[in-house]
């Protein structure tokens, strides 16, 4: 058995009973017991700047190394009026065919002097 250091995600320090055969979730589910956190938590063990997934055995740890529990950042949707405004700032463009510069849609010629103020313009790519 080794005592090890566990920095919560409150910044707390706990410290953990493990043993060799110990891999990165029961670590993180032991610090969340043992800090009151519930079980549903997804969360990451980074040891010496290397990150451990859920069922990977931890390295050969000495007594009283640090180790820091991360959340796992989940992903979501964006609000539909920020996709409104999104689209208006990046995708709602006119562009120079000629220099290739990114216009306002109610623009007739380019705002450029290397391409001589030219009226070839065409509405932005879509993204896919």
């Amino acid at each position: 058995m080794v005592q090890i250091l566990v920095r919560t995600l409150t910044g707390r320090t706990v410290t953990l009973d493990v043993d060799g055969s110990s891999t990165a979730a029961s670590v993180c589910q032991a610090s969340n017991a043992k800090q009151g956190v519930r079980a549903g938590v997804d969360c990451r063990l980074v040891i010496g700047g290397k990150p451990l997934s859920g069922d990977d055995a931890l390295p050969a740890l000495e007594a009283g190394a640090e180790v820091r529990v991360l959340a796992r950042g989940r992903g979501g949707v964006i609000e539909p009026s920020l996709v409104v405004l999104a689209k208006k700032y990046n995708q709602e463009k006119k562009v120079c065919r000629i220099c290739y510069a990114r216009l306002p849609p109610r623009a007739t010629n380019c705002r450029k002097k290397k391409c001589g103020h030219t009226n070839q313009l065409r509405v932005k790519k879509k993204l896919k």
